[in-house]
């Protein structure tokens, strides 16, 4: 039995007979760009105690510059696997949030330049990272108001291979202090205190959905798109959003969240405190004799961790997708002259080599509105690319294959 079925004016089939491509309603370009671009950015690696402004930046910076919500899963994920190496996989509740970046200290201002604040170090986070006055933190956490006579203080992140140790506050009147020395026994790691941390199922849900609809994406762009758009092709710029998306997941399997940060102790603390400074909530200390004795925790040395994510950077940020678009097109220009593609091809080269920028200005000293002002321009291919998308799929039509 056949049936006739009546079709919207301005139906194609692009040259394919099971091929039936109807012009998409509005729906169709919500749906596209919610399930292609926006879902792969709400998947972002979240930092202890965020404030719903930062997050909000981070999610729009990943939604038009991917490869710096790939860089960030990417670090972390870095210092996950590397408790395999390093041989201590097993680690307490501490050094879990430490690893996390849910730790921070305070310091003086002019120790931090001392320890290399600037510099290419920084990129990567290794070393120095201030905590913005946005973050949640729990308990007090007061600097002294600088003045005549009284030292700059700055609550930053504590890296990952600093050693820490039990907590054991000063009694009154005491002129030492009461922290034990460093030993390197397993004994010398704080192991009492428990942090309350949380699985973000939703998130790693999403991920496993967002990684097989873009390799679905990836798939149904070949053949008439290609031919048509090339290396513009809509189907292809979900490249690097399904590569951060994959690097999130597998970072969300393995890394805790944390809704607020902790307090650790440093002389620099006492000293703050003795200026005016007050903290209170303490989780653990910096064991600064291991410091001195250039010793750190069993996580990938700093210097290896600086040259794996530089390496991790350049082959997944920037490498890959250009890769996968290269591998499929040959980077050859489409039939149809009409629709602007070259900025698709802005939008995959900012928004994959630009993330170092993106990680630069985030650690910047500096109001968010300026680190907006200093990043919006790296924003601009990708706001073009969505407008030639939209352009791609009135063009196109939304497809259904009769041949599968």
């Amino acid at each position: 039995m056949n049936f006739t079925i009546q079709v919207p004016p301005d139906t194609k089939n692009h040259g394919d007979p099971t091929l039936l491509c109807v012009p998409p309603q509005w729906t169709d370009y919500f749906i596209f760009f919610a399930t292609n671009y926006v879902a792969h950015a709400a998947t972002l690696i979240s930092r202890p105690g965020e404030g719903t402004v930062e997050t909000l930046f981070d999610a729009l910076n990943a939604l038009f510059i991917p490869g710096s919500g790939a860089l960030r899963a990417f670090r972390l994920l870095v210092l996950y696997i590397g408790r395999l190496f390093a041989g201590n996989w097993r680690v307490n509740s501490i050094e879990e949030a430490q690893r996390a970046g849910a730790l921070c200290m305070v310091m003086r201002e002019e120790d931090l330049g001392a320890r290399g604040h600037e510099g290419f170090n920084l990129f990567f986070g290794s070393s120095v990272e201030e905590i913005p006055p946005t973050r949640e933190i729990y308990g007090i956490h007061v600097l002294p108001r600088p003045g005549p006579g009284i030292d700059t203080y700055r609550i930053i992140e504590v890296s990952a291979n600093i050693p820490l140790m039990d907590y054991q506050p000063r009694e009154v009147g005491e002129e030492e202090s009461t922290y034990s020395s460093y030993t390197p026994e397993p004994e010398a790691a704080p192991r009492m205190m428990k942090l309350p941390k949380s699985r973000n199922i939703p998130k790693i849900l999403i991920s496993i959905l967002q990684v097989i609809w873009g390799v679905i994406t990836l798939y149904k762009a070949k053949g008439n798109q290609i031919s048509l758009y090339g290396y513009g092709a809509f189907g292809l710029t979900v490249a690097p959003y399904s590569i951060m998306s994959l690097l999130n997941l597998a970072t969300n399997l393995l890394r805790p969240e944390y809704s607020t940060m902790y307090m650790v102790h440093t002389t620099a603390m006492d000293e703050a405190m003795s200026q005016g400074g007050d903290f209170r909530g303490i989780v653990a200390s910096i064991n600064e004799d291991a410091i001195k004795a250039g010793l750190h925790t069993g996580v990938v040395p700093p210097n290896v961790f600086f040259g794996i994510n530089m390496a991790g950077y350049i082959a997944i940020c920037i490498v890959l997708p250009l890769a996968l678009v290269g591998g499929l097109t040959g980077f050859r220009p489409g039939e149809n002259v009409v629709i602007a593609t070259s900025w698709i091809l802005a939008w995959l080269i900012i928004g994959s080599a630009s993330a170092l920028w993106v990680r630069l200005v985030m650690n910047f000293e500096i109001p968010l509105i300026w680190k907006a002002i200093f990043i919006f321009p790296l924003w601009i291919p990708a706001i073009g690319g969505f407008v030639v998308v939209a352009q791609m799929l009135t063009d196109f039509g939304i497809c259904t294959d009769f041949g599968l």
